[in-house]
């Protein structure tokens, strides 16, 4: 009965872990003006960042291929090439942004993704701990039927025994025991 309560607590705390226990981030760092001076900033948060860029301001487009991880605290930003084209910066790595197109006039880094809340962390520490608990106690069940099974018995049950049967053997006879020898039944005093 009580693994199966046990086993309970594990799958609703395992599945209050799992709803709706994300937040979702868009971290996106200051934009880049083509022909600008160079621009480069430590990254605020790991992650996988990609470019966007915009001609109008309003609508915006990824650029395929720019996808880079990066660690928190790396170089991430934009330079102008003498040439004119535009050198994405992401850790130590350099690459042209051949796909911008030429009538774009910003472009910035961004990362998407959902992170955990301290809810989620604090339910998971839960789900893991009474997992752990259900897991003692089928250890448990499981060590007690292998004692039974190959007798290794401490063998109180037959003291127990014993003294059961002298309880039923003794709580239905007419039989009273003797008095006690100093008491006002027998007389002596």
């Amino acid at each position: 009965m009580a693994v199966r309560a046990a086993v309970g607590v594990v799958l609703v705390v395992s599945l209050l872990a799992g709803m709706g226990c994300t937040r979702r981030f868009n971290h996106r760092l200051p934009g880049y003006q083509p022909g600008s001076a160079e621009r480069i900033r430590p990254c605020p948060w790991s992650g996988i960042y990609k470019i966007r860029w915009t001609g109008d301001g309003e609508h915006f487009a990824r650029i395929g291929g720019s996808e880079r991880l990066v660690l928190e605290g790396e170089a991430l930003g934009f330079a102008t090439r003498e040439n004119g084209r535009i050198v994405a910066i992401a850790g130590q790595e350099r690459f042209e942004l051949t796909d911008l197109p030429p009538h774009a006039t910003l472009c910035y880094w961004y990362a998407r993704g959902k992170e955990q809340t301290e809810f989620s962390r604090t339910m998971e520490l839960a789900a893991q701990a009474a997992a752990v608990a259900t897991a003692g106690m089928g250890l448990e069940m499981l060590g007690t039927a292998i004692e039974s099974e190959l007798g290794w018995d401490d063998d109180d049950d037959a003291d127990r025994r014993k003294r059961k049967r002298h309880r039923e053997r003794h709580r239905g006879s007419d039989v009273k025991p003797p008095p006690y020898p100093h008491s006002p039944a027998t007389g002596i005093e």
